[in-house]
């Protein structure tokens, strides 16, 4: 609490006459009492006449410091301290706790004993008793410590072109006591290598049981992409392709055309000259990293599609199935074929996707029924083995035998 202006006695021991000095032995008094009012803490030296005896007394003026208990933050960045303070008297005191700030952080009254603020982080605190009987105030200002922070720094590489050959390494820095690691998948090695992509997560652990954990997504990372492109891509022999090529992170690779040719040319271009499906596969590497990836085309070649469908139409005739005509290879090179028949109302009356098959084809027949002589008309969408597509539309005559 705070003394100010405030008489104190001195009361000697003894029969003899007290004197009284100042710290410079300028003498103030002589007698059993001195009463002074100094407003700094001040020295002052008392005697007795008999035998010589001095002591020196001291006045404080000021605040004294309460008697306090603290704790620490157990772990770093972590807001578990504590702190108590001791009531200096039996007197009730009312106690005012704040931040340097001056911010209030708790505030309580009557207290005879003891005070206690928890909950709190790394940082100094002001603790302020007030006893109302007397007016005077105790201040002090506590710090509230913590462990030092666990501390690793870390570095780590992806897994490169699909290979195991991710790693991490871990550097320690700083840390309290001990310390003690283990990772998510139960190894207790620091630096780590030959992982496959994954999430990999290490815990540390101090001797206080403080904690910090450290985690790594592993990815894979493949620098190549073969990316490529062919124009025309179908068409009749011999047929000469041009091919582009859009592919990163590397400029080395080959072609293999799939009629035994290959070329090592970026972007080559090449004849075929037999009809068929060719596939074509273009090789990217890198043979630094080891990396490599592939694009793959097709190549559809032949001989041109030919169609033709009749116009007139006698079911039971000669050709009992109104379908393509194949004589003379008037229909010919066809890989896909389909074809509707409509009556001149618009309605669809029949279906098919064969042109090669005699017995394929509309038997001029509607539910079983001969179709009334007339008009009739069809829709054809095919496809030639070069991949070339061919649509033909038109109208026929049916007639009765």
């Amino acid at each position: 609490y705070t003394l100010s202006n405030e008489g104190r006695r001195f009361y000697p021991i003894g029969p003899s006459d007290v004197y009284w000095w100042d710290i410079a032995g300028n003498l103030l008094h002589t007698g059993d009492t001195l009463s002074v009012m100094p407003t700094v803490t001040t020295q002052y030296v008392v005697g007795l006449e008999c035998g010589g005896y001095r002591d020196t007394v001291t006045v404080h003026i000021g605040s004294f410091p309460p008697e306090t208990e603290v704790r620490a933050a157990e772990c770093w960045g972590e807001s578990n301290g504590q702190i108590i303070v001791e009531m200096p008297t039996p007197d009730a005191y009312d106690v005012s706790w704040l931040d340097l700030s001056g911010n209030a952080l708790q505030f309580t009254t009557g207290m005879t004993m003891n005070d206690t603020i928890n909950g709190l982080p790394w940082g100094a605190y002001v603790v302020q008793l007030y006893n109302p009987v007397n007016g005077c105030t105790l201040k002090d200002t506590l710090a509230i410590n913590q462990p030092p922070p666990i501390m690793v720094d870390s570095t780590y590489g992806d897994a490169i072109c699909d290979s195991n050959a991710a790693w991490i390494d871990m550097d320690v820095i700083d840390f309290y006591g001990s310390l003690e690691w283990e990772w998510n998948d139960g190894s207790t090695l620091l630096d780590r290598s030959v992982l496959t992509p994954g999430l990999y997560e290490i815990i540390f652990t101090d001797s206080l049981g403080c904690d910090t954990t450290y985690s790594f997504d592993i990815q894979f990372v493949d620098p190549l992409e073969a990316l490529v492109s062919a124009s025309p891509d179908n068409g009749s022999v011999p047929l000469v392709v041009s091919f582009g090529n859009s592919s990163i992170g590397s400029n080395n690779g080959y072609w293999d055309f799939g009629d035994g040719e290959t070329d090592s040319l970026f972007e080559p271009q090449h004849i075929f000259t037999e009809p068929g499906v060719y596939t074509v596969i273009f090789f990217l590497y890198d043979d630094d990293l080891g990396c490599e990836d592939s694009d793959t085309l097709y190549i559809r070649l032949g001989a041109e599609g030919q169609l033709s469908m009749p116009n007139v139409f006698v079911p039971n005739g000669e050709y009992p199935f109104f379908n393509a005509i194949t004589a003379n290879d008037s229909t010919s090179n066809l890989a896909e074929f389909r074809a509707t028949i409509y009556n001149r109302w618009g309605r669809k009356l029949y279906e098919w996707n064969d042109w090669a098959d005699p017995a394929s084809g509309w038997s001029g027949q509607i539910g079983g029924q001969m179709a009334p002589e007339g008009t009739y008309y069809y829709v054809v969408k095919a496809r030639g083995v070069n991949g070339e597509l061919i649509e033909k539309a038109g109208y026929f005559q049916l007639f009765h035998p």
